[in-house]
């Protein structure tokens, strides 16, 4: 009895066993196919970190264009307390300014104009003299041009005016020239809109002498003759040169010169005009 005990716990034992290696080798292919999907598979994607990167207007819509490397540069804005370049103050003496040369402007005229210096572009307005300009005068202003002619119609005046823009600019175009001046400032620049000195523009004439630009247009009938206190210079007092104005403006009339020649009369010397009549410029 006990003997047939014995074998039957050795038979339970075996069967066991045997049950365990064939669930054993069961198992082992499915852990083995698990393994390899496990190695196989592709690592998860690394976090890359991100530079912040300045928006400029390319980066904000991508439509636009990047930026052109030919930019213009712009200038820093101007800091309280720095000089800022600019037409000089009025000075006590006569400057003088050599080498000069005419700028083209629509605001060129005959008796106003722009120039160009080693320190820059100044506008000037000569003194003496004033050339009509209907562009930007007044009613009162034209009417005092024409009666000084001997009542010029508006067509006529508009003529001289061409005509003493289209003289200034043949004089000075192909050529530098002087322009004497105390940077004082010209009633006119109120309605030119631009800072606007007096001064002399003188042009070198026959055998080196110096010419003034006044002159000429007085000469040529271009011009009304007006009053002034300042000395010209070479040292030549106001009333001598005006003296010498009105000799050239009868001149004028008598050989019906520019303005002179729309005049109905040309009978008028020059004693019967008043220096009390001239504007001041």
């Amino acid at each position: 009895m006990e003997e047939r005990s014995m074998k039957f716990s050795l038979l339970v034992t075996g069967i066991f066993l045997l049950g365990l290696l064939v669930l054993t080798a069961i198992l082992k292919p499915s852990r083995s196919s698990s393994s390899e999907a496990i190695a196989t598979a592709e690592p998860p994607p690394q976090i890359q970190a991100v530079t912040p990167v300045v928006a400029n207007a390319a980066s904000r819509h991508p439509m636009l264009p990047p930026p052109s490397r030919n930019l213009v540069p712009v200038p820093a804005p101007v800091q309280p307390g720095e000089a800022v370049p600019s037409v000089p103050e009025e000075k006590t003496t006569q400057q003088v300014l050599t080498n000069c040369s005419l700028k083209p402007d629509s605001g060129n005229d005959g008796d106003t104009i722009t120039v160009g210096t080693r320190s820059g572009q100044y506008r000037f307005s000569l003194y003496f003299v004033d050339v009509p300009d209907l562009s930007v005068e007044s009613f009162q202003q034209m009417q005092a041009h024409s009666a000084y002619f001997g009542n010029l119609s508006e067509q006529d005046m508009r003529t001289v005016a061409s005509e003493a823009e289209a003289y200034v600019t043949s004089v000075l175009s192909h050529r530098t020239f002087d322009v004497v001046t105390r940077w004082e400032r010209a009633p006119e620049e109120s309605h030119l809109q631009v800072i606007t000195s007096r001064g002399f523009v003188m042009i070198e004439g026959k055998e080196g002498a110096m010419v003034n630009l006044a002159s000429l247009l007085v000469e040529r009938g271009l011009a009304t003759v007006c009053q002034s206190k300042e000395s010209l210079p070479d040292g030549t007092p106001p009333a001598e040169y005006l003296e010498r104005l009105q000799a050239l403006e009868k001149s004028a009339m008598i050989a019906k010169r520019g303005a002179w020649r729309f005049s109905p009369s040309v009978t008028m010397t020059s004693a019967q005009v008043r220096p009390a009549t001239y504007q001041t410029r």
